[in-house]
């Protein structure tokens, strides 16, 4: 009995290491088959299991950045959809551009982005004297090319700003009016281009080299709603065919319509070209050989005349039967003919007619009236100094247009006058300006 005890609890013991492999006398193994099948049978679902997670690890991976290497990548797992609102939240188009490469997940889809911006003043590599405004315009020229190859979605918004740098500034431009063209191509609802050019100073002797940009081509658009041109004093050519059925707002500023350009500016402002046309804007504009303009605009709601260079425009004359709000600031104009029914707010600082200002019905509508005086301003130079002979040789004329606004405007309920005084100016300089406010 207590041998036969003993060699039960020996037959109870777990097998050693040692003794996985022995084997009994008759040839048999002393364990049996159907435990050593089920740990083989773990030992494979555990090597299966390890295999799968360096898988997945190396996955992750590979979606990381050099900087990033073996941490999981969760922005990758995003949708499409996602990644691109993700994409727009970028400044710049650069670095969306650079995205791609990040990971074969994410190239391309800077492709179907609604709006790009380009800045050459967001790196230092584009400022450079150099060479810093040809890589900017191949940057720029190569993106668009790739954003074009797209079209579903379409490209709704495109704002390009150019820091001009280096001695080939007409290439610069040149470049400038084949952006022009793209967003009129590719149905771009909002553009907007600003030209920063390097300032030169003129030699004695040497007339000022002026830079074209001709845009008698420029395509029709049916899509564009709004557009800004600021194209750093160039002279610009217009187009003699193109229209712009949807065009609500217009911008041109710091450039200069080239000579004979009168009646295309005329075409492009009137409802044959713009028939949708609410919101106008034109900041620092020369005109050459323009001596009258004449802006019919049905749709017009808003005119802003800023800053024209009027030494050759001697006259404008504005039919606008919807106008609400019209602007004038630094503007001279020899005549004004002013048809404008429906007029609320109107501002004229430094800029009233002297020989001619007329207006053509009423004013009963306008609401808000903004204006100059001026006071103690002799005729001709003046000087710096004044005496009581001068006074006497005051120039009323001036203040001419602001009594007669005062006489078109009788429903103002809201009235600023800004009174200018020559004489207090010369010899207090910081208290030339009287501001009235009247509501």
């Amino acid at each position: 009995m207590g041998v036969r005890g003993s060699a039960k609890r020996r037959r109870r013991r777990a097998p050693s290491s040692s003794a996985a492999g022995a084997s009994t006398k008759g040839g048999k193994s002393r364990f049996p088959l159907n435990r050593i099948s089920a740990a083989a049978a773990d030992g494979n679902v555990l090597e299966r299991e390890s295999k799968r997670q360096r898988a997945s690890t190396l996955s992750a991976a590979a979606g990381c950045d050099a900087a990033g290497a073996g941490v999981d990548d969760v922005i990758s797992g995003l949708g499409d959809d996602v990644l691109v609102r993700i994409l727009e939240l970028l400044p710049d188009a650069r670095d969306a551009v650079r995205t791609a490469a990040l990971s074969r997940r994410w190239r391309g889809l800077w492709t179907r982005l609604p709006a790009l911006h380009f800045s050459s003043g967001s790196l230092p590599e584009f400022l450079s004297a150099g060479t810093g405004s040809q890589r900017y315009v191949s940057f720029v020229n190569d993106a668009l090319a790739l954003r074009a190859a797209q079209t579903d979605p379409p490209l709704h918004r495109l704002e390009i700003t150019f820091i001009m740098r280096g001695l080939l500034l007409q290439r610069c431009f040149e470049a400038a009016q084949g952006w022009i063209r793209h967003a009129g191509r590719n149905e771009v609802k909002s553009f907007v281009l600003v030209l920063h050019p390097p300032i030169i100073l003129e030699n004695k002797g040497k007339k000022k080299e002026q830079f074209v940009m001709t845009l008698d081509d420029l395509p029709s658009s049916a899509k564009m709603e709004t557009m800004r041109l600021a194209l750093g004093g160039a002279t610009v050519r217009l187009p003699a065919a193109a229209t712009f059925a949807s065009l609500a707002d217009l911008s041109l500023e710091n450039l200069e319509f080239a000579d004979g350009s009168g009646r295309l500016l005329n075409r492009l402002l009137s409802p044959v070209c713009c028939p949708r046309l609410r919101k106008l804007s034109m900041r620092n504009v020369g005109f050459a050989g323009v001596h009258d303009l004449l802006l019919e605009a049905e749709a017009l709601v808003e005119l802003t005349w800023e800053g024209i260079g009027c030494h050759l425009l001697y006259a404008l004359r504005l039919t606008t039967p919807s106008l609400r709000v019209l602007r004038m600031v630094n503007s001279y104009l020899d005549d004004l003919t002013l048809s404008a029914p429906r007029l609320e707010e109107l501002l004229f600082f430094d800029s009233q007619p002297i020989s001619n200002f007329d207006v053509d019905g009423e004013l009963s509508c306008v609401r808000s009236l903004k204006f100059e005086l001026m006071s103690h301003e002799p005729h001709g130079d003046g000087g710096q100094d004044y005496d009581d002979e001068d006074i006497d040789n005051v120039d009323y004329d001036i203040n001419r247009v602001g009594i007669r606004l005062l006489n078109f405007c009788t429903a103002a309920t809201c009235l600023d006058i800004d009174l200018y005084i020559a004489k207090v100016r010369a010899s207090h300089p910081a208290f030339f300006n009287i501001v009235f406010g009247i509501k």
